[in-house]
């Protein structure tokens, strides 16, 4: 696991490079997984935009990405740990890319940084009644 420097724009720009990715958007109540083609992404402003797909990311809502192994994707991580999104290259030649960026934008890791584990997006605390409706929507 390495840790990413999100404070530059180049990673950003950067990110269309990936291409066709499986993306997994993960709420504290209920998570999304869908293909998607970042070919057409775009940095515009604070945003990563991309078009084709609907999708558009505020640069400020993410202050912690990750880069995970086995198999190699990009773990996005919100600032109050409210969701997370990871992106996985689908194609040999974007996963070739994907380590180009890590080793292009990883920040110093320090000797236990290894040993160091992700927290997952924050549980919310529901009512009873709350966490009834949500098993049946998981159902």
């Amino acid at each position: 696991m390495n840790q990413l420097d999100t404070s530059q724009a180049s990673l950003w720009t950067n990110i269309d490079l990936l291409s066709k990715c499986h993306l997994s958007l993960e709420l504290p109540t209920c998570s999304f997984q869908s293909e998607i083609c970042l070919s057409s992404a775009q940095f515009s402003g604070n945003d990563l935009i991309v078009p084709d797909e609907g999708l558009a990311l505020r640069r400020r809502h993410f202050n912690e990405i990750f880069a995970l192994q086995n198999p190699n994707r990009l773990y996005f991580l919100s600032h109050q740990r409210n969701f997370g999104l990871t992106l996985t290259p689908d194609e040999e030649k974007a996963q070739k890319q994907l380590g180009f960026l890590i080793k292009s934008f990883e920040l110093e890791r320090g000797a236990t940084a290894r040993d160091e584990k992700i927290e997952s997006v924050v549980e919310p605390n529901l009512c009873p009644c709350c966490v009834n409706y949500a098993n049946i929507r998981i159902q």
